[in-house]
């Protein structure tokens, strides 16, 4: 096995900690892979202690542990130890952990590694937690959760339009969709609520607070009741502002789609129609002709008859019209 698969870790402590703290610490890191210096293990009588100590267990040794305890504090050996492994540290870039025992303060805690992470040991008997956070700081494994995929809302393209965040951008596109599609601008505010917060990973509350702001720039409007919450906004309109800053950016043949009926309004061989008729003639969706009629209407290009449940009628095309046509 390499250096790497065994680190050499050095063992700082005082020997009253040894029995109750120490040894089992030792004989798990070892188990766990680390080559620990222990000195109970590794000198015998007649051996020097500098030499062992220093040369032998602390120069060879990669990452270094200190013990402090209330015994090991008053520990002129301990202390020399610690000395050598901050240098160790500066020069040679080794680890240095210190394992802290007994509840010291910080004020109690050498001066020379306060500003070092600590691994505090409430208990002594508990080492599970302390060998498991060791042996990944010497081998530099980060506990982190997996990274998961960014929420919809963040990878959806989004147009950037005045005074809207991006939620509030792909609200609006997601209702103007809706409508487009279904023909329809009023909503049923829970059901889009249940349908926008799954389409772009929001919650609730975000995506209330985004239809607070569309309503607020009059994007759409709120059909307001008694009481809050949802119950309170039962249900919405997408008005023309909403639905025209939503083809403006949304839909990109919007542009030519008004130009088309334009043209078809100025050839018209009568001066009256139905809205169904230009739609079947222009081959757009009902509701993007629905809404230049609208805005032709706005501007005095012509007029719109409109009966409840049945569709618009167009009448009285201008020569300004006409000429809108033809430029």
């Amino acid at each position: 096995m390499s250096a790497a698969e065994h680190p050499k870790v050095f063992l700082s402590h005082a020997g009253e900690d040894k029995a109750r703290f120490v040894v089992p610490l030792a004989e798990r890191l070892r188990a766990s892979g680390l080559d620990v210096w222990v000195d109970a293990w590794e000198m015998l009588p007649g051996d020097s202690l500098v030499t062992k100590i220093f040369d032998e267990g602390l120069d060879n040794a990669s990452a270094v542990i200190v013990v402090i305890s209330r015994n090991s504090l008053t520990k002129p050996w301990v202390t020399e130890e610690l000395d050598a492994a901050v240098v160790k540290r500066i020069e040679e870039g080794s680890q240095l952990i210190p394992v802290i025992l007994d509840d010291l303060g910080r004020a109690e805690i050498p001066v020379a590694i306060r500003h070092l992470l600590f691994e505090r040991v409430p208990e002594t008997s508990e080492l599970d937690k302390v060998v498991d956070r060791v042996v990944r700081a010497i081998h530099g494994i980060v506990e982190r959760p997996p990274l998961g995929a960014p929420p919809a809302y963040t990878r959806a393209a989004v147009a950037q339009i005045d005074r809207l965040d991006r939620i509030d951008s792909l609200l609006l596109r997601s209702a103007g969709a809706e409508a487009v599609r279904d023909c329809g601008t009023r909503f049923r505010t829970a059901e889009f609520l249940v349908s926008v917060t799954a389409e772009l990973s929001i919650t609730e509350a975000e995506a209330i607070e985004s239809l607070e702001v569309l309503d607020n720039v009059r994007i759409i409007k709120i059909h307001r009741t008694l009481g809050s919450g949802v119950p309170s906004m039962s249900k919405f309109d997408l008005t023309d502002t909403g639905l025209e800053k939503f083809l403006r950016a949304y839909e990109p043949e919007y542009p030519t789609i008004e130009a088309t009926v334009i043209a078809r309004l100025a050839d018209w061989p009568q001066d009256q129609g139905s809205e169904l008729e230009l739609t079947e003639a222009v081959g757009a969706p009902r509701l993007i002709v629905q809404h230049v009629l609208d805005n032709c209407a706005a501007r005095g290009l012509l007029n719109v008859s409109k009966t409840l449940g049945g569709p618009a009628r167009f009448f009285g095309i201008s020569p300004q019209l006409r000429r809108l046509a033809s430029s």
